[in-house]
């Protein structure tokens, strides 16, 4: 008998809540910016990974050449490891520039003109 006066009584509040307007009003922009808000996300992590295993496999590629190029040349000097010793700056700038631009194109400009599923 219990059990049968609880739902019952559950039963009842149900309804009087349903009946009841709400107290508050979702906005009918709210799915559109939801979603955009989740495609903006969801861009940004895939551009970011994609970058990072080009970048993953451009540093496993030079570490292979240099690991190939040093141990064979032991016990001969490695001039152009010197050269770079002596033009650490340039090396580095030049690498700094081609990492902006390998950066530029493969995630902000991706980012800027994809595609967002929108038809006009």
């Amino acid at each position: 008998m219990e059990m049968k006066e609880c739902k019952e009584d559950i039963d009842s509040m149900i309804d009087d809540s349903l009946r009841q307007p709400p107290d508050f009003i979702i906005p009918a922009s709210f799915t559109d910016k939801l979603v955009k808000k989740l495609e903006k996300q969801l861009a940004w992590k895939d551009l970011l990974s994609e970058f990072g295993i080009k970048t993953g496999l451009v540093v496993a590629a030079l570490v292979v050449m240099l690991i190939c190029l040093i141990f064979p040349a032991k016990n001969d000097p490695v001039p152009w490891l010197d050269w770079i010793a002596r033009n650490r700056f340039i090396v580095t700038g030049l690498i700094g520039v081609l990492m902006f631009t390998i950066l530029f194109d493969q995630i902000l400009l991706k980012f800027m003109f994809r595609k967002t599923g929108k038809s006009y």
